[in-house]
């Protein structure tokens, strides 16, 4: 009998007719189940019964699930975007904060594994700590190089699953102090400058800075910041928000604020605060704006002060500016110095003087400095004063009859006081006194003018009176005039004669300078001398007054030489002074001599140029009413030499004497001396040097055939000439030539005739078995014999000297069989005809106008 089957599943029987979507067939052979699902998995057993027995069979049934991951954060706020059409989970942390990434599974069989990745496919940073088999992935102390999209991949052997997750790290915003310009000052580095927020919390920090311009500059306060998001900048100056004018500018997303003509109204602080989710900063800038002093005037009174002596008065200079300017007071352009009487208030804006006298009265003036600038202002300060007496109050005046007076009424105040006068106590109704303002002028004293004086001066702040009381008295009166002059020689006698009329006569004299003790009318001077010329006055007095007379003693003095040479040596074409001084008095005045036509009143003779006729005696005269005196002056002119050789070129035969005349001029007389190859020929067997400067050679030889330079020197310079030796020799025909020469009738026959000599010798031939008739080259037998080498007539070696601009030619006068060609060279270079240079027809060269360069110009000559 066949068994009977049932199933059950973890112990729990599973009927005939199933359970959900699990089915069995074939009365239980079979257990089938449908779509089959992860709640299916377990272990199934088949119990198989009969009367025989029971048997049981475990079957485990494992269900393979694709992984599916959670979407979605289980914890927190969840926040999705869609990237590329899928999906991405969004992560925030600020900056230095913690954050969890996600990835649970909703299903999968088997487990699977999870692994995470950085897109694209980089491994998690290293503070990454995966936790719970990949269910979550701790991240401490984030940074923004944390930020990127995160790869959960869940895989098992029925597939894989995925999640991206977004992770954006926040940064507060900063202040990027580095990139301010140089000309900012730090006054404050807040503590969010640098680093990462503690524990991930809102980042706020705070810095200041410093900036300094002048009035009217356009100057732009940066705000440079850093952070993620971008952080949002607004500037403030105070608690005043700035929105973009002509005056101030705010940059794209508030990257700096530009002020234009900046003026002190805008020194302030300027805040630019920056902000994003992270947190925020700030960077304040205190703008200093500095301009040049001025001086208010404003609500302050007139620069006119008027104030009494003795009062108190204050003077204010209201000077603004920035920095603050330094008060400066001066009075009349002189500095002013505290003292007890005159204090610098406020800063030294506020002069105060105590006491006021009247030397305080002009013009201050207050300068303003600061490093911009200086201005400055001027107060005018009018010190009143009564009048006052400067002098005694009463005066005696004594005056000679018909001599004018003065009296002066020394009373001073301010204002100017008003001056009134009396006579007696009455008022002046004189037409000869004279009274203007505080001065009372008599032009010619009687004795009715005598009686006393008052001068009354009044101004607006007193009074003042002064007594003058007035004598008039008849003087003596000494005859001749008040001055005399006398004039006499030094050495004779003098006399000065004094004759007072009236009571008494002349009582005593006196000199300027030296003590005279003498009384009486005549003083006598037997021997004057210069010391005693100057000013005498001769005192008379009696009981009406005094009289004095000057006399003026004048002692002339000879002239006397005082400096001179007396000889001069000068080179002519030069400059020189022939000078002499003389003393004397009066001052002498200085004569020409011979042979001189003009002399400056210095007495200083000048020549330019001097010439060789100045030479001579030079005689200055001095001359004054004392007498006179004379020097003179011996003028030696020294001439450069002249030299002249007596002939460019001579000629003379070898073995032969020969003398080189060379004449040379100049003072004094110049020294000869011969040059040979530039060295100096001295006395030896082959040359002779004459006294009369003559270079004679006893025996000529060829080889001193050359170019001798005659030179002539003195102190005034030096001089020289050449001349061209030139040394012949006779011809002189060589011993070893062939005396009989043997041809065949009709061949061609060479006679030959090798002669030295200098100049080449001319040749001819003769027969002498035809009376030695000269053979010619007519016969067209031996023409060939007569052919000669070119020759020329000129000098080989001639040197020829003219001035600039004049023309050269130069002779070329040739010979030879055949007639030969001819061709000049400079300097080793042919030349042909240009506009200067000419060759003509005959061989001669002609140039135009020569420069100032030295050539060597060579003949070449050939057939």
């Amino acid at each position: 009998m066949a068994p009977s089957v049932s199933w059950t599943r973890d112990g729990s029987a599973i009927g005939i007719n199933g359970k959900g979507n699990i089915n069995t067939e074939g009365n239980g052979r079979w257990l089938r189940v449908v779509r089959a699902g992860s709640h299916n998995a377990g272990l199934y057993t088949c119990t198989a019964t009969n009367l025989a027995g029971l048997l049981d069979v475990d079957l485990s049934l494992n269900v393979h699930v694709v992984p599916e991951v959670v979407r979605g954060r289980l914890s927190g706020v969840k926040h999705s975007v869609l990237e590329g059409g899928k999906a991405v989970e969004v992560v925030i942390v600020t900056e230095g904060g913690h954050a969890v990434l996600e990835c649970y599974l909703l299903k999968g069989s088997p487990a699977p594994s999870r692994l995470w990745t950085l897109m694209p496919n980089m491994s998690l940073p290293q503070h990454f700590k995966v936790m719970d088999g990949g269910e979550r992935v701790a991240i401490s102390q984030a940074s923004v190089e944390d930020t990127g999209t995160y790869n959960c991949l869940a895989r098992n052997v029925a597939g894989q699953d995925n999640k991206l997750v977004k992770l954006q790290v926040y940064a507060s915003p900063r202040v990027n102090m580095s990139a301010l310009p140089s000309h900012f000052v730090v006054l404050h580095k807040g503590k969010g400058g640098i680093g990462v927020p503690s524990k991930g919390l809102p980042g706020n920090s705070s810095h200041s800075v410093a900036l300094t311009t002048t009035h009217g500059q356009t100057v732009t306060l940066p705000c440079p910041v850093t952070g993620y998001p971008l952080p949002r900048r607004l500037w403030y100056q105070g608690s005043r928000a700035l929105v973009s004018s002509a005056k101030q500018v705010i940059g794209a997303g508030g990257r700096d604020l530009t002020l234009v003509g900046v003026e002190p109204g805008n020194a302030g602080l300027y805040v630019c605060v920056a902000v994003n989710p992270a947190g925020e900063t700030q960077l304040t800038t205190a703008l200093h704006v500095i301009f040049a002093p001025d001086i208010q005037s404003v609500g302050r009174p007139s620069r006119q002060y008027n104030v009494s002596v003795g009062e108190a008065v204050e003077l204010e200079c209201d000077a603004q500016g920035n920095p603050p300017p330094q008060v400066i007071w001066s009075h009349q352009d002189a500095p002013l110095k505290p003292s007890s009487r005159l204090q610098m208030l406020k800063e030294g804006h506020v002069l105060s003087i105590s006491e006021v006298e009247v030397n305080d009265d002009g013009n201050y003036t207050c300068k303003a400095v600061n490093v911009v600038g200086t201005t400055d202002e001027t107060f005018h300060l009018h010190v009143y004063a009564p009048p006052k007496v400067s002098g005694p109050l009463e005066t005696t005046v004594s005056v000679l009859s018909g001599q004018p007076v003065k009296l002066e009424c020394d009373i001073e105040g301010r204002p100017k006081p008003a001056f009134t006068w009396t006579l007696n106590g009455n008022d002046l109704d004189s037409s000869d006194i004279i009274v203007e303002d505080n001065l009372l002028n008599i032009e010619s004293t009687e004795l009715g003018h005598a009686g006393t004086y008052q001068c009354e001066a009044v101004n607006s702040v007193g009074q003042a009176v002064k007594t003058f009381k007035l004598h008039v008295q008849e003087p003596p009166i000494i005859a001749g005039g008040l001055e005399e002059v006398v004039t006499v020689v030094e050495g004779e006698a003098a006399s000065l004669h004094c004759l007072a009329s009236g009571t008494g006569g002349a009582g005593s004299w006196a000199h300027e300078h030296l003590h005279v003790s003498h009384e009486g009318s005549n003083l006598q001077i037997h021997y004057v001398e210069k010391s005693d010329a100057g000013f005498y006055s001769c005192l008379a007095s009696n009981v009406a007054g005094n009289a004095t007379k000057q006399y003026l003693l004048q002692v002339l003095v000879k002239p006397a030489l005082l400096a001179a040479e007396d000889e001069v040596k000068v080179v002519a074409g030069q400059r020189t002074t022939l000078s002499c001084s003389f003393s004397g008095f009066p001052q002498p005045q200085v004569l020409r001599g011979d042979p001189v036509a003009d002399v400056p009143a210095s007495g200083a003779l000048q020549l330019s140029p001097v010439l060789p006729n100045n030479f001579g005696n030079y005689t200055c005269v001095a001359d004054n009413e004392a007498g006179q005196a004379n020097h003179t002056i011996h003028l030696t002119v020294h001439t450069p030499p002249s030299v002249h050789v007596e002939k460019k070129q001579v000629v003379a035969v070898s073995g032969a004497e020969v003398t080189l005349h060379c004449r040379a001029e100049g003072f004094p007389v110049p020294t000869i001396r011969w040059f040979k190859a530039h060295k100096v020929i001295t006395p030896s067997p082959e040359f002779e040097v004459r006294d009369d400067g003559s270079l004679h050679v006893p025996l000529v030889l060829p080889s001193l055939a050359d170019t001798y330079v005659c030179t002539g020197q003195n102190p005034a310079g030096s001089a020289s000439d050449h001349t061209q030796l030139v040394v012949q020799e006779p011809p002189v025909v060589m011993s070893d030539q062939q005396t009989e020469v043997t041809v065949t009738q009709g061949q061609e026959a060479s006679l030959i005739c090798d002669v030295t000599g200098s100049p080449p010798p001319t040749i001819t031939w003769a027969r002498p078995d035809m009376g030695h008739t000269p053979v010619t080259p007519e016969d067209p037998r031996i023409k060939d014999l007569f052919a000669a080498p070119p020759s020329v007539k000129e000098e080989r070696n001639e040197s020829v000297s003219l001035k600039r601009g004049e023309e050269l030619r130069l002779g070329c006068t040739v010979s030879g069989s055949p007639q030969p060609r001819t061709a000049w060279l400079r300097d080793g270079r042919v030349l042909y005809n240009t506009a200067r240079i000419l060759i003509q027809p005959n061989g001669d060269l002609v140039v135009s106008t020569t420069q100032v360069c030295l050539h060597s110009l060579t003949l070449r000559l050939s057939f």
